[in-house]
């Protein structure tokens, strides 16, 4: 979209949901940093690239099998850091989709920030240690080094200094490099030095987020006191468009803006700049409510509230050029958050008039003629003037004749950066192709096939060999990255009477090794406990229950309390004030979450070694001795001694008529204490929780893992 046709005043922030993207897991997101892709990190290890032109996926990147905690690009968009739970950071070349560097922490890794001029440097927030900064190697077979900065400032608690950081950020062009701590303490660290500069105690709370100004020197900071502050900061080399630090100006870091919702009191997922540097957008963690709020820079006043779904938000972030904002719901979905804009065609033709309503056209009829007349009444050839004045053109003309080509692709200050580039900055991320496609591609002649000249303007000769090196141009079609891990996992299949193992099967990993997501099983049980309560309590209000209306005494002068009819609810007998009614408890929940829960459970089931795969529930006996001393012998069940009841799904199969052997099953267990028989096509994610085993056989099996796996 041509910026020339934008409306300069219009709002610099969005105002609805436009798109919405299925990422399972994603729990964070960051935009690279001309826009152009979206980075998710997922709970269940893997990071996937999101093209912000088509809307899909263009790599998958599986940093290992811990939740991923967020992620950080570099400024070329080249490459991408990653890091997790358990410590590990890892540096991706998406040119090559190959890792870089690889660094493993014995502590648990709170923040990582690249360095936005040095693709090869980043820093780590750890938890219970010193920040580091990592130096990636030349090679990928030289390890990188690893340097601890050690926070040391006047003015600063002692017991502070070697406490981890909770979050940090990097100046304008990377000269210093900002840390919070859990005391409440910023600190400025000059790179060059691992010095600290400056340093400031905003509060006495935790410092969660910290975030700097993409056009400015500010930093922006959210505390667990539920208040934004925004900061000026004041440091040498730090001079931007809009001011210039004297030399001899002291470090300091000041609060200058205090932000926060005095009347709900929420905490704050994430606090950060707008793309022009004069907005503060801020997303709420507050029960089921999936808000962003907007605040004026200077004045800390509410300036816009983005209200979304009834979801919990779980991250947001903000384009770095446009007003598009995306934010991640507690299911994984990312939303879009943008606004149409209103072009202005008369920035080109200034006679362009904007029509309300359509009108006729009148078509004149000399229209199409190729002679005119002229208002003197003369005559004029169109086609004659029109050869003239192209000779006219050819044999020259003055300076001011010449038509000037406008190039409207200049550098805006709003959306261009005046600092010194990279070398990478013209990477294009490439598609990369399947042997599966280069084998197709193979056998279609290079005279039809669709090939377009190389990057280095040659073209493919008539025989050219295809290769995964030659085929390099972005395809049309999606090309989605191959997942390394198995599809499936294996599983024991055991004989019902005597748990006797028969064969190995393999069982979908999206099914019964999925991530466990305790949140959404805890809002399938709520929504299936809701379905089953009766709501049939009830009580009599006073104008059910039996007795006069008439006013028992009189209003004045008896000595005692005003009262009217015997059926008041202070008298005994009376009706029931506020009672319980009937009604309906039932609660919804999408079906998407419902299926998503009854995968966790599954897949607690499967890791906890409490799921039991029966080729068939057959057995000869309808007594319930014989069932019981069966599930005894299996392990299944505790022995009498122990005076506990046994906690066992039987999950069948079951068609309209109950076949023989499942109804001696259902006749034998249907008087034993804590097992319970149901039809695997009613299975419900409460009934599977609350026992301990869970037994299925291969029909039931095979019913589930048609229904829960994933598209």
């Amino acid at each position: 979209m041509n910026r020339k046709l934008l409306d300069p005043f219009e709002p610099e922030y969005p105002e609805s949901i436009e798109a919405c993207l299925d990422d399972e897991y994603a729990v964070k997101c960051a935009f690279s940093h001309n826009g152009s892709f979206l980075a998710t990190a997922r709970s269940d290890g893997w990071c996937y690239i999101w093209d912000m032109d088509t809307l899909n996926v263009m790599r998958k990147l599986n940093h290992g099998e811990s939740a991923l905690l967020g992620l950080s690009w570099s400024r070329s968009g080249r490459y991408i850091l990653t890091y997790d739970e358990a410590g590990v950071c890892i540096v991706w070349d998406l040119r090559t989709e190959r890792i870089r560097a690889r660094v493993e922490f014995e502590s648990a890794v709170a923040c990582a920030r690249m360095h936005p001029r040095n693709s090869m440097q980043f820093v780590v927030c750890l938890a219970r240690e010193a920040p580091c900064l990592v130096t990636i190697g030349s090679d990928e077979s030289t390890p990188p080094t690893v340097i601890p900065i050690r926070i040391s400032a006047e003015g600063v608690d002692q017991k502070s200094k070697a406490a981890a950081s909770t979050c940090c950020c990097f100046g304008k062009k990377g000269v210093y490099v900002f840390f919070g701590t859990s005391k409440g303490a910023v600190h400025a660290v000059f790179m060059q030095t691992l010095n600290v500069v400056c340093s400031t105690k905003l509060s006495a709370s935790t410092v969660n987020t910290i975030s700097r100004n993409p056009r400015g020197s500010d930093i922006v900071t959210s505390s667990s006191d539920r208040i934004l502050r925004v900061c000026e900061v004041f440091l040498p080399g730090q001079a931007t468009r809009r001011k210039v630090v004297p030399e001899n100006t002291p470090p300091s870091i000041s609060v200058t803006t205090k932000i926060q919702d005095i009347v709900n009191r929420v905490h704050w997922a994430q606090a950060l700049f707008s793309a022009s540097g004069d907005y503060i957008v801020s997303g709420i963690q507050h029960k089921a409510e999936h808000n962003i709020y907007i605040w004026d820079k200077f004045t800390g006043s509410l300036v816009k509230m983005l209200t979304g779904p009834n979801e919990l938000l779980e991250d947001c972030t903000v384009h770095p050029l446009r007003a598009i904002y995306a934010s991640i719901s507690t299911f994984g979905i990312i939303y879009m958050w943008t606004r149409v804009p209103q072009q202005n065609w008369n920035a080109f033709a200034p006679g362009f008039k904007e029509l309300e309503e359509n009108i006729d056209f009148a078509e004149p009829e000399d229209i199409f003629d190729r002679r005119l007349t002229k208002e003197d009444g003369g005559t004029v050839d169109c086609i004659f003037e029109r050869i003239q004045q192209d000779k006219r053109d050819a044999a020259g003309s003055d300076e001011s004749d010449i038509n000037v080509e406008v190039d409207i692709t200049d550098d805006d200050p709003l959306f261009s950066d005046s600092d010194t580039q990279s070398d990478d900055d013209e990477f294009v991320l490439p598609v990369l192709v399947k042997s599966d496609d280069l084998s197709m591609a193979s056998e279609i002649p290079v005279s039809e096939s669709p090939m377009p000249p190389s990057q280095n303007g040659e073209t493919f000769e008539p025989g050219l060999t295809i290769t995964e090196s030659t085929v390099n141009w972005p395809l049309p079609q999606q090309v989605r990255a191959v997942n390394p891990l198995p599809p499936t996992v294996q599983a024991w299949m055991m004989d019902f009477e005597t748990n006797d193992p028969i064969d190995i099967l393999d069982i979908e990993r999206s099914v019964f090794a999925a991530p466990i997501r305790t949140d959404i099983v805890h809002r399938a049980v709520t929504y299936e406990r809701n379905m089953k309560r009766q709501g049939t309590h009830s009580s009599r209000t006073r104008s059910e229950v039996r007795g006069s209306t008439r006013k028992i005494q009189p209003q004045k002068g008896t000595g005692h309390a005003r009262h009217g009819s015997r059926r008041a609810p202070q008298f005994v007998g009376g009706g029931k004030a506020h009672g319980p009614i009937p009604r309906s408890h039932a609660t919804d929940i999408q079906r998407k979450v419902w299926l998503m829960a009854l995968r966790s459970v599954l897949s607690a089931k499967y890791s906890q070694d409490q799921l039991v795969i029966v080729d068939n529930m057959e057995v000869e006996s309808h007594r319930t001795n014989d069932m019981q001393r069966m599930l005894m012998s299996n392990g299944w069940a505790p022995p009498p001694s122990t005076h506990k009841s046994a906690s066992i799904m039987l999950l069948p199969l079951m068609g309209p008529e109950l076949s023989k052997s499942l109804r001696n099953v259902e006749l034998a267990t249907r008087n034993i204490e804590g097992v319970t028989m149901m039809n695997a096509s009613d299975a419900e994610v409460y009934e599977i929780l609350r026992h301990d085993y869970l037994i299925m056989d291969r029909n039931a099996l095979n019913l589930l893992q048609s229904l829960l796996k994933p598209l």
